[in-house]
């Protein structure tokens, strides 16, 4: 490899009109002393993130479904093709230095070249994706985050495990531990699973508490093998996005090449502003393609009998593990039974689509009844907010007793009406709603209630009375019953405090005296001493100046309390 060097094959940038588009190949080369095959993946991966950093520049997915942009300001000041191998040849060599030695970029934009090359990527992708079909979520303790699209999503937080790749794709669980290996402090972080919550929603209490804190306490809980509860957040890279369909009581999947209408009534890009952002929307779910092969691909809504279309391209890139899955799922037959753009689009008509060719999602219980059971925890709840006692599992245990007492009746004796599961589900739904929003309530107003008690009696020398319980004043001599009278309001009290005492003490170093003014006895008309000490009051500064008949001194002070 010959360092440094950048080639473009096909033209560049000003060589097409403005608007058109060009096929894109980023072909990288690298070689070190200390590189192996496993740090592909990740030197890939980090394209994406290098590119972005260039004023002008837009790159979005990763492996073959990228799309990249240059501004038109970019371009007026001379942004070019070229400029993308200087980045990556720069970064690479500034952020690895312990493993990349050298870097050659070529940039081809001949589509002849592009597909050649594509194909080659392509066997290299299936490759890596094979490397861990042997390895479980149950296999392994420990599982890696990927923080690297926080600057499109901050509050988004990739937790990829064995069984569920990176949404983008590009990382798997090997990927992501030697990303680690790398770079101890970069995006990659080993996550503990800790207590599992919920075997079947993939739940844990070290995932969760790692989720929680690095997504700036916006996400207190996920759940990895579900679509209905608690989904996994998902940025904007991508590779499918999945669906609710409630027509058909099942789940599409629709990758992003495909840019026509939907069974969700949205494209591709629409659906991605629901799904992305760092968004936890239940019934949409970004994944990479790979975890539709997954066995724990919608494990807590039934698993691959719940897919009920895909697009066709989707079908045919996925077709031999596809089929894997679906024989061990007891239906082998699955793949004809799945609907694609070329059968139908709405709804309705996949409805009679699925009705006359006998799909298994038909006989399955509403997926809506399912993502209404509270989860199962065996352990102690985590609690999302801290110092706050969780109630939520107590009184999801007493709620469930409820509602399942209800169930066995299901007759209400006044109106004589039978009420179903999911509506039982609703109501329980919404109490705990209330519950938690009264109980959140009640914590705030004690709480602020002592801390203005606290500031009263520490500033104004009284303590304050509970605002629940009003002061009873002597009535008037008319008056027949007490008067009620209302206790002054918090910005009240607060406003009241008008000074705060403050602690003096004796000096213990050195008096220092200084003269303001000329004195009688050198000719002037004032004289006065001020006396300063401590070691709170220095230092002092003095500028003298003059003017005429009036000879002046000026002095600042730095003035504190003493602690």
């Amino acid at each position: 490899i010959n360092d440094g060097a950048i080639e473009i094959i096909g033209p560049d940038v000003d060589e097409v009109a403005q608007g058109s588009a060009l096929p894109l190949a980023i072909w990288v080369e690298v070689a070190g002393r200390k590189m192996q095959v496993d740090f592909e993946a990740i030197l890939e991966r980090q394209i994406h993130h290098l590119i972005n950093g260039a004023e002008g520049i837009w790159h979005m997915g990763q492996r073959d479904i990228v799309w990249t942009r240059i501004s038109k300001s970019g371009y007026a000041k001379g942004l070019r093709l070229r400029h993308y191998g200087e980045i990556l040849h720069a970064k690479f060599l500034g952020n690895y230095p312990a493993i990349v030695d050298k870097v050659k970029v070529t940039l081809i934009t001949d589509k002849d070249e592009v597909e050649k090359r594509l194909a080659m990527a392509r066997a290299t992708y299936v490759e890596r994706n094979r490397r861990l079909e042997s390895m479980t979520d149950e296999s392994v303790e420990i599982f890696y985050s990927c923080l690297l699209c926080q600057s499109f999503a901050p509050n988004h937080v990739c937790v990829v495990t064995p069984e569920r790749l990176g949404l983008c794709g590009a990382y798997n669980w090997l990927d992501a531990k030697a990303a680690y290996e790398i770079d101890e402090n970069g995006p990659n972080q080993p996550v503990k699973k800790g207590v599992c919550l919920d075997a079947r929603r993939g739940v844990w209490k070290g995932v969760d508490e790692y989720v929680y804190a690095n997504s700036h306490k916006n996400v207190p809980s996920v759940c990895a093998y579900s679509i209905m509860d608690r989904p996994m957040t998902s940025c904007g890279c991508f590779e499918v996005i999945c669906a609710y369909v409630p027509e058909c009581n099942g789940i599409m999947a629709v990758n992003r090449e495909y840019t026509a209408d939907t069974p969700a009534g949205m494209t591709f890009s629409t659906l991605a502003g629901s799904v992305g952002g760092g968004q936890q929307t239940p019934g949409f779910m970004g994944c990479g393609k790979v975890f539709l092969t997954s066995r724990k691909f919608l494990f807590a809504e039934g698993g691959h009998k719940r897919l009920i279309w895909m697009t066709q391209r989707l079908k045919k890139e996925l077709a031999e593990d596809l089929e894997r899955r679906f024989a061990e799922a007891g239906a082998p037959d699955l793949m004809d039974k799945i609907a694609d753009e070329s059968v139908a689009i709405d709804p309705h008509a996949i409805r009679e689509y699925l009705e006359k060719v006998g799909h298994p999602v038909l006989t399955m219980p509403d997926i809506a009844d399912l993502s209404a059971k509270e989860t199962q925890s065996p352990g102690a709840p985590f609690s999302a907010e801290k110092g706050a006692p969780d109630l939520s599992q107590k009184t999801s245990a007493s709620s469930d007793q409820v509602s399942e007492t209800a169930a066995q009746s299901a007759v209400v004796s006044e109106g004589e009406t039978t009420l179903s599961a999911s509506t039982l589900a609703q109501l329980k739904t919404e109490l705990m709603r209330e519950l938690r929003a009264e109980i959140r309530q009640d914590l705030t107003k004690e709480i602020v209630t002592e801390i203005i008690g606290v500031l009263s009696e520490r500033f104004l020398g009284a303590k304050a009375a509970d605002p629940a319980s009003p002061a009873i004043v002597d009535p008037e001599p008319a008056a027949l019953e007490p008067v009620m009278t209302l206790q002054p309001t918090a910005s009240e009290r607060l406003s009241a405090i008008k000074t705060v005492p403050i602690r003096k003490e004796a000096a213990e170093l050195s008096i220092h005296t200084v003269t303001l003014g000329a004195t009688k006895a050198q000719g002037g008309t004032r004289g006065r001493t001020c006396t300063i000490g401590g070691d709170c009051c220095m230092p002092f500064h003095l500028w003298e100046g003059s003017m005429p008949n009036r000879p002046l001194v000026a002095m600042e002070v730095f003035d504190c309390v003493s602690p």
